[in-house]
């Protein structure tokens, strides 16, 4: 069976550009296309829980007029492409909105806790994932954008918490909502608060000689857990915070079964595996309700590199005498990532300077391991798609990892851009 491979793209590029897909065709085996452009009924804009000015600020907003979205359908259709319609969800623009917004353990907006040195995402926080309205909102767009297009499936993305290199969103959304959700679902969430409260206070104050001494013994994650004593509680926390996303994301996928009468390709993409549970992503799960895993790798600072970058500048901020390279060298085997060969200080590592990822020697390693870990969550009873970014990285790492993804096993690829592989002016 031939693998899928797929493109983020805009109606407006199909209709103004069709013989840029013919090209992708040829060179790459372009199968599928991702877009939006769809418009939403009166009825489910009604729904939209958001005042009428921020109407545009709620996760798939769609759009005034869904004409270009036809034509490039046709279009699309015509040259034997097959289109998932695209939607997003929670992560977004909730810090407009406080009532919204995703809390920590404090009961306090995550737009207004201290913003931090590496978390690129801390302006771009979550909604509440557990909030009635815009959940009853979403589930109705997700239904039309499937019911009124010819469309062969409905792919999401921003189906989670914030990234975790704003390291407070670690310990959200813990607002009445989601507490009254943990109490229906068995979990004692005083207990959860408890745990997740003092493990942040114990991450305040590590002593720097043990982090040394961790690693030059070569502690893992099983004795860093003792360590730091990671009890039921905190362990519970994020089973439940993943549990949230699963519940809903399953929730919407049976509504469009039933409004569809069949089974639909349904599904989202997928935090890099070493750090997906932060997020609320637990691969597992996702193969009980989802269409596929779609492994998020094309985004190495925003999600790997700032998270690594954040966590270890703020040890050293919190713990007097913790030096760069071995808060560094600490939070790199935690996550498994010790023998890349990343740099010992934060500066060299580069987070937030410009064009890092264009010149970043270690992007192709990195995407390597995610890649490889991606194949491993999935267990091969769903199809696994990883985002692979076309553009930025050099066409011969972009060309590297598309053969690494097809020899690990994965049933295709999704392509963020393709300036790397393709000339085609206009585009």
């Amino acid at each position: 069976m031939a693998k899928l491979v797929g493109l983020y793209t805009e109606p407006g590029v199909v209709t103004e550009h069709p013989g840029y897909f013919d090209a992708l065709k040829d060179t790459v085996g372009l199968t599928h296309i991702l877009m939006a452009g769809y418009t939403l009924s009166a009825e489910t804009r009604v729904k939209n829980p958001l005042p009428p000015e921020d109407a545009a600020s709620v996760p798939t907003p769609g759009s005034d007029d869904d004409g270009e979205l036809l034509r490039a359908l046709d279009i699309a259709h015509g040259k034997g492409l097959q289109v998932w319609i695209r939607g997003w969800g929670w992560h977004g623009y909730a810090g407009r909105h406080p009532s919204m917004c995703a809390q920590d353990m404090l009961g306090r907006p995550l737009s207004e806790v201290p913003k931090l040195r590496y978390g690129l995402e801390q302006d771009s926080i979550a909604f509440c994932p557990n909030h009635e309205g815009l959940n009853e909102y979403l589930r109705s767009a997700y239904v039309e954008m499937i019911a009124n297009y010819d469309v062969e499936g409905l792919n999401l993305s921003h189906c989670r918490y914030s990234a975790p290199s704003f390291l407070h969103t670690l310990f959200g959304c813990a607002c009445e909502r989601c507490q009254a959700v943990a109490g229906d679902q068995g979990y004692n969430f005083e207990r959860m608060r408890g745990s997740a409260l003092a493990f942040w206070d114990r991450l305040h104050n590590l002593d720097a000689a043990t982090v040394r001494a961790a690693n030059e013994h070569g502690w893992g994650l099983a004795d860093v857990s003792q360590w730091l004593g990671v009890d039921t509680g905190l362990v519970d926390w994020f089973a439940f915070r993943a549990r949230v996303i699963t519940d809903q994301l399953r929730s919407f996928k049976e509504a469009l079964v039933a409004a569809a009468g069949a089974d639909v390709v349904f599904g989202t993409d997928t935090f890099p595996p070493s750090f997906a549970m932060l997020v609320g992503h637990d691969y597992r799960d996702f193969l009980s309700w989802s269409s596929y895993t779609s492994p998020l790798i094309s985004h190495v600072e925003i999600f790997m590199l700032a998270t690594l970058a954040s966590s270890a500048a703020l040890l050293c901020e919190w713990n007097q005498g913790l030096e760069e390279s071995d808060a560094l060298r600490f939070v790199y085997r935690l996550f498994g990532y010790d023998h890349l060969g990343l740099p010992e200080t934060l500066d060299a590592l580069g987070v937030g300077t410009p064009d890092l990822e264009a010149r970043y020697d270690k992007v192709d390693d990195i995407v390597s391991l995610e890649l490889r870990r991606g194949r491993l969550y999935n267990d091969g009873s769903i199809p696994s798609y990883p985002v692979i970014k076309g553009t930025t990285w050099p066409k011969a790492t972009v060309q590297r990892l598309m053969q690494d993804a097809d020899a690990l096993g994965h049933d295709g690829i999704i392509l963020q851009g393709t300036d790397s592989l393709l000339e085609y002016s206009g585009i």
